[in-house]
């Protein structure tokens, strides 16, 4: 047992691991896991803090503890003495005096009555060790890196080994004193590195206060993430408004902490291309180069239209950066001229040899040329159409499939393959002249999309998610085909023919545009338009179970409970629609009013039950031509019409709370009606009539799995 005594505060504690050329997503990675094994290692020894701050670059993780406290320097433990249980004054005086004589014990630490159940205790008030500060953070620190290291990241560092992304420097510094040591062979410095352009500059500081000032003045780093993000906006703004241009604010919001990540004392500048190449080439292929390398397109405001001035985001400009200004115009002019070459020979080719080049590239062993996957994915597609009642959508398809991958068999297609789709949709726009339609013309162009935040933001028209799950269905169900004699099986990341990919971008799509559609008509259709025939009952059981897991899996990364997942797929495993409001309806019920939700799973054991254990009850019985006349019964009755109403509408929330209110009704029911009567005939009714009631239950979920 540990006492609570006086604190002792230490103002910082600052850890510096220095780091080379981490991309933004690793180190996010492992800067979350590194705080959260060192908040852990903290509370371990006893340490409290007041704040802790995390800031990190491609070159540096930084943690700022402000206000670390713990209790007393010295640790205590307590030494049980002598019971006073059954002692007279006299004997309790001379054992107490014994005992003291007998461990040389000092008075002032003597505690007189320590109560244990019931019995009162002399206790001794040991001090067990002396505390170091610096030992015990140096321990901290030493095993959260350890931990992370042993999560299987890339940071291992070995004599024997040669590490991609090693860690190059550990400096640890509480308010005055620097902690030396060595952390992974690592020798703890007691100084900083500056900026990458001063790599080899050393910035020594004589308190932890001075940190962030020494290096932004003497290192040229700005640590704190938010500012440096302040620092590129506001830079940004200043240019716009001195050219009257704007910016995609999409694309900024995308990579703003890409820019913050690699630039630890950003700079802003606005730099020219030669304005012909605007005249020369379409602005959706200049708007790909420019962001290709990582720069920042800019458009008029007064027209949209694209302007020959890019922004480029720079670590520290130093007094040569006209050089930077000429490497980067070169970068831009050399990618544009080969571009425009290829660009120039394309245009001249004939859409119909075009085509006809689709027939000599192979889709995949077995199953045809891309041309004929074209095919299917028109016939699918009018499928998806008619299923869906969008008629409408019905006069875009042969457009569409005319410049449908189109681009695989052009210059820019195969040596840019970022711009397919683009290309695409340049080929419709020349093609068409004037004759252009923007449905189609944005399906062709976002036929290749893979990013997760299309379908999360319904970026993308109706169409293109229409003729997307059209090619993805035909491609991972190809793929089933060719290996319909092999288990194929998902371990880890390995995922070599893109099936499980290909799953959760269609799974995304059924569910982002609410297409209420079965799964398995989706695989059937599929494999009838693959002419599967032999293989059709084989391949849709595999295929169906694939896709069932691969929905229990997503939902399970979405942090849904696994009971509430397999109870609504057990019931309900076909439509993606009904499942996703079933689980969204059900967790969101559970939240709001969990005694309600346990009123409504007791209601349902107890008239289970109650069927179980009559399993043997005559079932023939019609409940709706003999009707017992009672008032309670009928209120039943028409809550029970009510929920039936709002099931079949698919109004899941308000059917939960339809049936909280059932069975509320149902128990004063069975309160005060005896189910097992001697009358064979109300028996085996009301046996009956609650297994009708039962229904209900199962209609929204399989409450039988439904555990909590």
């Amino acid at each position: 047992m540990i006492f609570k005594f006086f604190k002792n505060k230490y103002s910082l504690f600052i850890i510096e691991i220095g780091i080379e050329d981490l991309p933004y997503s690793k180190s996010k990675y492992i800067c979350d896991f590194l705080l959260e094994k060192y908040k852990n290692n903290l509370y371990k020894n006893n340490l409290f803090f007041k704040k802790i701050n995390i800031y990190y670059s491609s070159r540096r993780i930084s943690i700022i503890s402000k206000k670390l406290y713990r209790i007393n320097n010295n640790i205590y433990e307590i030494i049980r003495g002598p019971s006073l249980k059954n002692l007279s004054y006299n004997n309790i005086f001379l054992k107490f005096n014994n005992w003291i004589k007998k461990y040389n014990l000092n008075l002032n630490n003597i505690k007189y009555l320590i109560k244990d159940n019931n019995i009162f205790f002399i206790n001794f008030l040991k001090i067990n060790k002396k505390y170091n500060i610096k030992k015990i953070l140096f321990s901290v620190v030493n095993n959260s890196i350890i931990e992370l290291l042993n999560n299987n990241l890339n940071l291992i560092l070995s004599k024997d080994i040669k590490f991609i992304k090693p860690i190059i420097s550990i400096s640890l510094i509480i308010d005055n004193d620097f902690i030396l040591g060595k952390i992974l062979e690592i020798k703890l410095n007691n100084f900083f590195y500056g900026n990458i352009n001063n790599i080899y500059k050393k910035i020594y500081i004589n308190n932890s206060k001075e940190y962030i000032n020494s290096l932004k003045k003497y290192g040229n780093i700005i640590i704190n993430n938010y500012s440096r993000k302040k620092i590129i906006l506001k830079k940004i703004n200043i240019i716009l408004k001195k050219y009257n241009l704007y910016i995609d604010n999409n694309l900024i919001e995308k990579n703003i902490d890409i820019y913050i990540h690699l630039n630890e004392y950003p700079s802003v500048l606005s730099i020219e291309f030669n304005i012909n190449y605007i005249k020369n080439l379409p602005k959706s292929i200049i708007e790909y180069i420019i962001i290709y390398h990582k720069f920042i397109p800019t458009y008029f405001s007064y027209n949209n239209e694209l302007t020959n001035k890019f922004i480029l985001i720079s670590n520290i400009i130093s007094k040569k950066y006209k050089n930077l200004i000429y490497w980067s115009i070169c970068n831009i002019h050399n990618s544009l001229n080969e571009l425009c070459i290829f660009f120039n020979i394309d245009i001249k080719n004939d859409i119909i040899l075009l085509k006809e080049k689709l027939n000599e590239i192979l889709f995949r062993k077995k199953l045809g040329s891309m041309y004929e996957k074209i095919y299917r994915f028109k016939i699918f597609s009018l499928y998806l159409i008619k299923k869906t009642h969008k008629y409408y959508l019905y006069k875009y398809i042969n457009d569409i499939s005319d410049f449908y991958k189109l681009d695989l068999v052009t210059n820019l297609g195969i040596f840019y393959p970022k711009l397919q789709g683009i290309i695409s949709s340049i080929y419709y726009k020349i093609k068409k002249n004037n004759n252009i339609n923007n449905i189609v013309l944005n399906s062709i162009k976002n036929q290749y999309f893979n990013e997760n935040d299309y379908i999360k933001n319904n970026k993308l028209n109706y169409l293109t998610y229409i003729i997307s799950l059209s090619d993805k269905l035909d491609t991972l169900i190809g793929n089933f085909i060719l290996h319909k004699y092999n288990e194929y099986k998902i371990t880890g990341n390995n995922d070599p023919l893109y099936i499980k990919k290909y799953s959760i971008y269609i799974i995304k799509i059924l569910i982002n545009i609410d297409l209420d559609i079965k799964i398995s008509f989706l695989i059937k259709k599929t494999l009838l338009i693959y002419n599967q025939k032999k293989n059709y009952d084989y391949l849709f059981i595999k295929i169906k179970k694939f896709f069932i897991n691969r929905i229990i899996n997503f939902y399970l990364n979405k942090n849904y409970s696994i009971n509430i997942i397999n109870s609504v797929i057990s019931c309900q495993d076909d439509s993606l629609f009904d499942i996703n409001l079933r689980i969204k309806s059900i967790t969101l019920f559970i939240n709001e009013d969990f005694n309600k939700f346990i009123n409504i799973i007791n209601t349902y054991k107890r008239i289970n039950n109650l069927i179980i254990n009559n399993i043997d009850y005559n079932n023939n019985i019609n409940i709706k031509k003999i009707y017992i006349h009672n008032k309670l019964l009928t209120e039943i009755k028409s809550i029970e019409n009510y929920l039936s109403v709002n099931i079949n509408n698919r109004k899941y929330l308000k059917s939960l709370y339809i049936l909280n209110i059932l069975c509320k009704k149902i128990n004063i029911y069975l309160d005060n009606n005896l189910i097992l009567t001697s009358n064979i005939f109300i028996k085996n009714y009301k046996l009956k009539y609650l297994f009708s009631i039962i229904n209900n239950f199962y209609n929204i979920v399989n409450f039988n799995i439904l555990k909590f």
